[in-house]
């Protein structure tokens, strides 16, 4: 999965598209160190060297070590006479004793692995100087079924919003053409040439879904006349382990933590500046709140400054990395 896109579609002659530009989604859930797989429900550790083996097909046996420090995917288990035996890769299975340990994957980990993405088409709209293209995703696969329909009504929600923005667009401009035609005495079909068109562009994706988080990206570009449009990026990120939506508060704890994030962002503004001159306004930097936009990765967070927060129109849309690391 990649976050990518372009928003903003050759509007209208001298209105500049606006591109928004991200790194590669990795589409691994990464759990307990480890990547997670389909059907995969726990994960053995081996604190011992151990045989473990595995029924053929013409009824013999195989057999190998697995090594001290070694581990496995566990895809299930059954319970027999003597005791709970753990069915592995590859077709292996071994039994539960103080040789190994045992990892149950959470629910909501499994969810991440199996959940589904689909897009839905709010609004698709292309008439004379006028269009809108307008589409959301809905979440399909978790297990906490209170949450995904929070999740997919707060989304659809975005949608219904951006459809009447994208109506009052149309009436404003109609009302412009009609009141044009009034001050210059010419017809309705003069008038909506020189008018300028409307426009709104919406779209969804989730940017972020490992390590029991999700983020879903929003992209909106519209153009309501004037010199340009305005795109811009907003998201909301859950953690499914509390069934809750998380802001950069949940990952800035302490003032301590606050005080050092807020030092990294800074010097890395001030170092993007030296390469790009004004990319950010660094004295009007008052430190990150939880209304600030950004998305997960892995090993941090990436924060998004849209136009005209803390640089210029020109400056578009930027991203800042921060590690875990570099605050907590």
């Amino acid at each position: 999965m990649k976050k990518s896109w372009l928003a903003g579609f050759a509007l209208t002659a001298g209105l500049a598209c606006t591109a928004f530009m991200g790194e590669e989604v990795s589409a691994k859930v990464i759990w307990d160190g480890a990547e997670i797989s389909a059907g995969q429900t726990g994960k053995l550790a081996f604190n011992k060297d151990t045989k473990i083996y595995k029924k053929n097909a013409d009824g013999t046996f195989t057999s190998m070590v697995s090594k001290k420090g070694s581990f496995w995917r566990v895809y299930g288990q059954q319970t027999s006479v003597t005791g709970t035996i753990y069915n592995m890769s590859g077709g292996y299975r071994v039994q539960a004793s103080p040789l190994t340990t045992y990892k149950q994957v959470p629910t909501y980990i499994q969810d991440q692995v199996k959940m589904t993405v689909t897009k839905r088409t709010q609004l698709v709209e292309e008439l004379d100087k006028v269009w809108a293209s307008i589409y959301y995703v809905e979440l399909n696969g978790l297990s906490n079924s209170t949450l995904e329909r929070q999740i997919n009504q707060y989304l659809k929600s975005v949608a219904m919003q951006a459809q009447t923005d994208y109506l009052q667009l149309k009436k404003e401009r109609e009302m412009e053409i009609r009141a044009y035609q009034g001050w210059n005495r010419v017809s309705y079909e003069e008038a909506n040439e020189i008018v300028p068109s409307r426009s709104l562009f919406l779209d969804m994706s989730l940017d972020y879904n490992s390590k029991g988080y999700i983020t879903i990206g929003i992209k909106e570009d519209s153009y309501g006349g004037g010199a340009h449009g305005y795109g811009y990026y907003r998201a909301v990120s859950y953690n499914l382990a509390t069934a809750k939506q998380v802001t950069l508060n949940d990952f800035i704890k302490t003032p301590a933590q606050r005080a050092k994030f807020n030092q990294y962002v800074l010097q890395r503004m001030i170092n993007a500046n030296k390469s790009i001159p004004s990319s950010y306004l660094v004295d009007e930097y008052a430190g990150v709140n939880a209304e600030t936009p950004f998305y997960l990765r892995d090993e941090g967070i990436v924060l998004v400054y849209n136009p005209y927060e803390l640089g210029s129109y020109a400056s578009g849309i930027r991203e800042l990395y921060v590690p875990f690391s570099g605050f907590q």
